[in-house]
């Protein structure tokens, strides 16, 4: 997994993706109760909004990115809220090997990072060491793009993102002899109008292949939502969010 493809737009990552309190709201009611004395690990912290904001309920938050520029933005924003944070620039494929077994109470991984992933493979050596991580009643919480919906109506963009500092547009390109998407992105800076063009490639994991995975890898209660505000999942939600517990 490349960290190239953030690098570029980390100076406007949070105009971008801005924090988001009905994710903290969902990972909290999903805890169902005081989490004041747990741990959780975020995966793909980006510039840390989240990690930042799950401080006040959990007493113990350790994050990771694969960018060390996302890092250091996450330590500056730590820094200057006074959060105390575990920040560590680590590829995800690593974390069995960062952090002590059974030892955290829930893990994150949002931003459709799961999909930056190469291949079920590599997807499954992931939640396997979630799995080994996590103590036993542990949860992870997942979203990615709701792929079912991209795949079936053949979507070429996701909803531009426009606001007064950024404009920033994402196409999608299937290829059925590869099964994978190239992620094409524009941002444009809306005061002197720069534009920065990225390209990677994402895996398009669908709920069915994550429901298998996640029951193979230790998970057997597993939740599938279509929104932080636990909308029903169905085939036409935006995005494909989990909680699942050992």
């Amino acid at each position: 997994m490349s960290s190239d493809f953030y690098r570029s737009i980390a100076d406007y990552y949070d105009y971008i993706f801005p924090a988001n309190e009905k994710q903290v709201a969902f990972i909290t009611e999903q805890m169902q109760g005081d989490c004041t004395s747990k741990a959780l690990l975020e995966v793909g912290c980006g510039t840390g909004n989240l990690c930042n904001q799950l401080t006040q309920h959990f007493e113990h938050v350790s994050a990771i990115d694969i960018n060390p520029l996302m890092i250091e933005k996450a330590e500056a924003k730590a820094f200057d809220s006074g959060r105390s944070i575990d920040l560590s620039c680590l590829d995800m494929l690593q974390i069995k090997s960062a952090f002590r077994p059974q030892h955290l109470d829930a893990i994150v991984c949002f931003g459709n990072t799961l999909a930056h992933l190469d291949s079920l493979l590599e997807i499954s050596n992931f939640l396997q060491q979630a799995h080994f991580l996590l103590k036993p009643g542990g949860q992870i919480f997942l979203q990615i793009v709701n792929f079912d919906r991209i795949l079936q109506d053949n979507i070429r963009s996701l909803p531009v993102i426009d606001n007064k500092h950024i404009r920033f547009e994402r196409f999608y390109s299937y290829d059925a002899t590869s099964h994978k998407i190239t992620f094409r992105t524009i941002l444009t800076e809306n005061v002197n109008k720069t534009a920065i063009e990225n390209t990677t490639s994402l895996f398009p994991l669908q709920k069915n292949q994550l429901k298998d995975i996640l029951h193979d890898c230790g998970f057997p209660h597993i939740q599938f939502f279509g929104t932080f505000t636990k909308e029903a999942w169905h085939e036409s939600s935006m995005a494909t969010i989990v909680a699942a517990s050992c």
